[in-house]
């Protein structure tokens, strides 16, 4: 049996929806421009290709990303895209450029074309190619509107040659899209009238929503198909919630097998406790937007962060987060042990959860010179020798994971605490699950203001 509380992951594949961030495409906005104007002979004569340069780097982390940037440079320059497969590029230098008489934004992923190649059998003949590309791009006409674009997440992923005056002298450093521009575009997939209006009020939460649970445009994809025969089969309009149901659980088509109430509690004992601590522990800031026990693949019950409560926090690398994080994921074991009692509790329902905060804190103690006592200032300062790669020995492995041994254990004492203070709540969050099997932000925060853990005027 597996439970899983929905939290912070990183998209692979972001979308594009033009220059819609204007500031953060400044500088590619800018070289588009001059792209076109030097094909429409637009420039004055003191500028040249020498200025405007003949090839570029995209540096982003996501390759998908990166190749939709240089399309839109294409399309807003006037330019016609013509992709090489990395193993093609020599053989396009070497038959020249004479074919190519439209103006041509050539994309060009890294290969062996681009890297240090000591040891391939061709090595000579490819670094011949490195150290002559300035003089290749310089011995195009003028008049030949031609450029080169490449991408990667670091500019030393091209050799020192290609990143030398005349080759790829141009670097553009792009953010990953933002999350209001990912949900206005995802939006903007969907017909308008079957939108309903928490689809259209805010486009952040479900760039959040996508940026955690969607990794790829595939799921995407899919997702807005099944909104869509949603809409046509209930004859409604579709809402955030049912984002989020297709998010969390898929957009498989299934009847799920019937289960007992009493094994369906536990369940939902367990979700709760999720829920309760995601709620207390932010003093009400991140209140659920989907706690259910519908079982899915992999999973009898998920419990969501608040996807408005993560679009709004500065960085999820603050410790305050990360420690919330952890708690929320350690709060379901405790609650099964706090109701059903430690013989009766699963042992296997909490095993993702507690991986999950085994890595969390593995990285805190390991990685970033977190205390295990950090709450305590007089031992704050008693993890700030980091070793990294080599240097850590079996010793240092085995001194990190007993202090993140104590850092979950002094972290699970605090839950259980918390699940303690408002076991009325926690067991009335799991009974209605039993009854609703899905309850959304809207019913956790109502019950939440019911049972004296949040203020109706602050929530």
């Amino acid at each position: 049996m597996k439970s899983t509380f929905q939290n912070m992951r990183v998209a692979s594949e972001p979308m594009v929806t033009g220059w819609s961030n204007p500031d953060r495409f400044r500088p590619i906005k800018a070289w588009a421009i001059e792209l076109a104007n030097m094909a429409s002979n637009c420039v004055p004569q003191t500028i040249d290709w020498e200025i405007v340069g003949r090839a570029a780097m995209i540096v982003n982390d996501n390759k998908e990303y990166s190749k939709k940037i240089i399309h839109q440079i294409a399309q807003a320059s006037g330019y016609q895209v013509r992709e090489l497969a990395a193993d093609k590029i020599f053989e396009f230098f070497a038959n020249g450029f004479t074919e190519i008489l439209d103006p041509t934004l050539v994309m060009m992923p890294l290969g062996i074309w681009s890297a240090d190649t000591k040891d391939h059998s061709n090595a000579d003949e490819i670094q011949a190619f490195h150290k002559k590309f300035a003089e290749l791009m310089a011995q195009i006409p003028a008049d030949k509107h031609l450029v080169f674009v490449t991408y990667g997440d670091d500019p030393c992923d091209l050799v020192e040659d290609l990143r030398s005056p005349g080759a790829f002298d141009r670097r553009f450093f792009v953010d990953d899209i933002s999350l209001h521009d990912r949900g206005l575009a995802f939006v903007e997939m969907l017909p308008l009238d079957i939108c309903g209006s928490s689809l259209l009020s805010d486009p952040k939460p479900i760039g959040q929503v996508l940026d955690c649970e969607a990794a790829d445009e595939r799921r995407v994809g899919l997702i807005i198909i099944a909104l869509k025969r949603l809409a046509y089969r209930e004859k409604r309009k579709v809402e955030f919630g049912d984002l989020i149901n297709f998010a969390l659980h898929g957009t498989g088509e299934y009847v799920p097998n019937n289960t007992s109430k009493e094994f369906r509690h536990s369940i939902a004992l367990h979700e709760a406790g999720h829920a309760l601590v995601s709620i207390v522990d932010s003093s009400g800031m991140n209140i659920p937007d989907y706690a259910g026990i519908v079982p899915s693949i992999g999973t009898l019950g998920q419990v969501s962060a608040s996807y408005e409560f993560l679009a709004s926090i500065p960085s999820i690398g603050i410790y305050k987060y990360k420690r919330h994080l952890v708690r929320v994921l350690l709060a379901g074991r405790a609650a099964e042990q706090l109701t059903v009692g430690i013989e009766d509790m699963s042992v296997t329902s909490a095993r993702s959860d507690l991986r999950h905060a085994t890595d969390i804190a593995k990285d805190l103690i390991g990685r970033y010179g977190i205390s295990p006592t950090m709450e305590d200032e007089s031992t704050a300062g008693s993890n700030l020798l980091l070793k990294i790669g080599t240097d850590v020995s079996d010793t240092e492995k085995h001194r990190i994971e007993n202090a993140a041994r104590l850092f979950l254990s002094r972290q699970y004492d605090v839950v259980l605490d918390q699940l303690r203070a408002h076991r009325v709540f926690l067991e009335a969050i799991a009974d209605r699950l039993v009854k609703q099997k899905i309850l959304d932000k809207g019913h956790l925060k109502s019950m939440a203001i019911e049972y004296g853990v949040l203020n109706e005027s602050a929530a």
